[in-house]
């Protein structure tokens, strides 16, 4: 079961990258918006199912809150590098 929230979780992050550098990637603002909502509301969300799944399969849950805030802080990460990403990114001419 871990194995398959891993690679669920990978493909996850995998669709999210993608979709972010397709759509928004040569707008400023839009990739600073795109950052703060996989901030304020997929790392939210990604913790607490995984929290709970991890939780209710393993019959443990100090596990399931060490995978859903390992799982949590990665996305954290992945949007906080979108958004120094877009905060420094400059159009070019």
């Amino acid at each position: 079961m871990e194995v398959l929230s891993i690679l669920l979780f990978i493909s996850f992050l995998i669709g999210v990258n993608w979709y972010i550098t397709k759509n928004y990637a040569n707008d400023r603002g839009k990739l600073i918006k795109a950052s703060l909502v996989v901030i304020l509301v997929a790392t939210p969300l990604i913790y607490i199912i995984t929290m709970i799944t991890l939780g209710v399969f393993s019959g443990d849950g100090i596990a399931g809150a060490v995978g859903g805030f390992g799982f949590g802080f990665i996305t954290f990460i992945n949007g906080l590098i979108y958004f120094i990403k877009g905060f420094f990114f400059q159009k070019k001419v």
